[in-house]
């Protein structure tokens, strides 16, 4: 890697993580966090697929935003997988380590703001912003802070990631109904990432703007192959269906050396609430990793200790 690929460092470092914007505190199961969240080491692949712009404007619950349309006048839906390894904060005062979990989110991708047919789509790095339309993740911390600071439509499932040099692939689940899976092949021209990602959701009647400062380097390509969607049979995969979502996807990326920190969001208009798929009251949700043939490793197993070879 040359240095002008280099990862960020030194001063770079310091002012991504410094924030000056509002620090508000929210009270969530009885502790009090204080945003923004800081995400040290993330992993993240996704793909975008066409779908009806029908459909997907339907399920739309603000008049403020608009599905992007593609070059044919379709929609889009993006499915991220993404695996949360570090994540501190303040929390009742004093920095903290929330637990590491993982979430797949499933969007809409929107805009505020008119745009040409597939420019839109095309012109930032993560093909746009998106109206969060499900987000499984594998904690009830993860969850409750989501629901209540953000009105993410977040519920506890299971997920098995692949992690593989030629392929990422996770597959979503809930109580034993496959809701997804999801296979990523990496490959194309590695880019900086230093755009901040734009997620939109409901909550109290307005609709959120929360834009995610981040930091690492974005492997995609356009284009057919790089990406294949299996739907299972829950009822958030029936609801891609009624979306009309492609099996093909149009786009796909993963990153590299990603850091994210996430701070309040921002009213920018009213909305319907969108509460989602709520999911059952569980605690964790099954969060296994298998590094291209080692094996599924379960993520909240104890550590065993130290392995000494030689």
């Amino acid at each position: 890697m040359t240095a002008s690929t280099s990862l960020p460092h030194g001063p770079d470092h310091q002012d991504f993580y410094g924030w000056a914007g509002p620090r508000p505190r929210v009270e969530v199961g009885g502790r009090v966090f204080e945003l923004p969240v800081f995400y040290h080491r993330v992993s993240c692949f996704f793909s975008a697929h066409l779908a009806s712009w029908d459909a997907v404007s339907a399920a739309l619950p603000s008049d403020e935003i608009q599905p992007l349309r593609w070059f044919d006048g379709r929609a889009a839906v993006q499915v991220a997988a993404l695996r949360y390894d570090e994540i501190t904060g303040l929390v009742d005062g004093e920095t903290a380590r929330l637990a590491p979990y993982a979430e797949v989110a499933i969007s809409a991708l929107v805009t505020r703001h008119a745009a040409p047919p597939g420019v839109g789509m095309l012109a930032s790095e993560q093909l746009g912003g998106g109206f969060v339309l499900d987000l499984p993740v594998t904690t009830a911390e993860a969850r409750d802070l989501g629901r209540e600071v953000y009105g993410s439509p977040k519920f506890v499932a299971d997920m098995d990631f692949v992690d593989g040099p030629a392929e990422q692939r996770v597959t979503l689940s809930e109580g034993g109904s496959r809701i997804l899976d999801l296979g990523v092949r990496p490959r194309g021209r590695v880019t900086r990432a230093r755009r901040p990602w734009r997620m939109y959701s409901a909550l109290g009647g307005e609709l959120l703007e929360t834009s995610a400062r981040m930091r690492g380097f974005r492997r995609g390509r356009t284009g057919r192959g790089g990406a294949d969607l299996t739907l299972g049979d829950h009822p958030v995969a029936q609801r891609l269906r009624d979306l009309e979502v492609h099996a093909e996807s149009f786009a796909s990326a993963d990153y590299l050396g990603l850091r994210m920190v996430l701070p309040a969001g921002v009213p920018v208009g009213a909305a319907r609430a969108h509460p989602g798929h709520l999911g059952g009251d569980r605690d964790r949700g099954r969060y296994t990793v298998d590094y291209a043939g080692t094996g599924p490793l379960d993520q909240y197993a104890p550590a065993d200790g130290l392995l000494h070879v030689g």
